[in-house]
C-alpha cells in the first residue's frame, strides 16, 4: 500500500517498499536473489519503512552513481500525519552484486 490520502489509509497502514530483480535478458525472467519470479511475488528487498517506528512507506526509488559511489533516492513519510521526504542512502552491494537493506 502506497499513499495515505483519499482512500482514509494512514501512514501506519503503509507497506510500499523497494525491491529488486535482475534478469540475463531484457525481456526477462526477472529473478530475486533466491531465484523467485518477480511476477511470481519476488523481489529482493532493498528499502522498506521500519515497522512504523519513524519512517513509514518508503519507495519509489532511483538509483545514481556520483564519484564511483552508488545512492538509492527514495521518498518516506516522517510519521503519522507528516508529508513524505525525499532521503538519499548510499547503496551497498554485496559480494554477488546485490543491494544490500538499507533505510530508511
Amino acid at each position: 500500500l502506497c499513499c495515505p490520502g483519499a482512500s482514509g489509509r494512514t501512514v501506519n497502514d503503509l507497506t510500499y517498499n523497494i525491491r529488486v530483480g535482475r534478469s540475463q535478458s531484457i525481456h526477462g525472467p526477472y529473478l530475486d536473489r533466491d531465484g523467485v519470479r518477480m511476477l511470481d511475488g519476488g523481489g529482493t528487498l532493498v528499502v522498506q519503512g521500519d515497522s512504523g517506528a519513524s519512517y513509514y512507506a518508503a519507495g519509489h526509488g532511483e538509483w545514481i552513481l556520483v564519484d564511483q559511489t552508488s545512492y538509492i533516492i527514495y521518498h518516506a513519510y516522517p510519521g503519522p500525519g507528516n508529508q513524505n521526504e525525499l532521503r538519499i542512502a548510499e547503496l551497498v552491494w554485496d559480494d554477488e552484486g546485490w543491494p544490500v537493506q538499507v533505510g530508511p
